[in-house]
């Protein structure tokens, strides 16, 4: 399915302070993702952790292969429009073999985007987005 909640190859969920960077990372296969951020709880706080929330959550130079024919996703899961702002959800510098260019791998703020839309939000602009093999 579609769902970035299971099969990430990276997954992480209500973690801050987190730079996640020098993986390379093939999602292929039905129910299989890229890197997923689970964001948009509600920050709750506990005697030995403090708030407990998705924030200033960095992902680079990573390598990152998705299959559109799958299909593949990669991004942040759960949140509504700016949280990802907010929050300093950020993905810079990643390299990513696609099937297809113009294809929909992208999740951020509730959205399923384009490599063009993800850029738009700001994200991975110092990427690059290669056709695979």
């Amino acid at each position: 399915g579609k769902s970035l909640w299971n099969g990430s190859q990276i997954y992480t969920r209500t973690s801050k302070d987190v730079q996640i960077y020098g993986n390379d990372i093939t999602a292929a296969g039905t129910g299989t993702h890229g890197i997923s951020i689970r964001a948009g709880d509600p920050p709750y706080t506990t005697a030995n952790c403090g708030v407990v929330q998705g924030k200033n959550i960095a992902v680079h130079d990573n390598i990152i292969r998705l299959d559109m024919a799958t299909p593949d996703l990669h991004g942040v899961v759960g949140a509504a429009a700016g949280y990802g702002a907010t929050n300093q959800l950020r993905f810079y510098n990643n390299t990513y073999y696609l099937s297809n260019l113009a294809g929909q791998y992208f999740l951020y703020d509730g959205v399923l985007m384009t490599r063009t839309q993800w850029q738009a939000a700001g994200q991975d602009v110092t990427g690059q987005f290669l056709q695979s093999p």
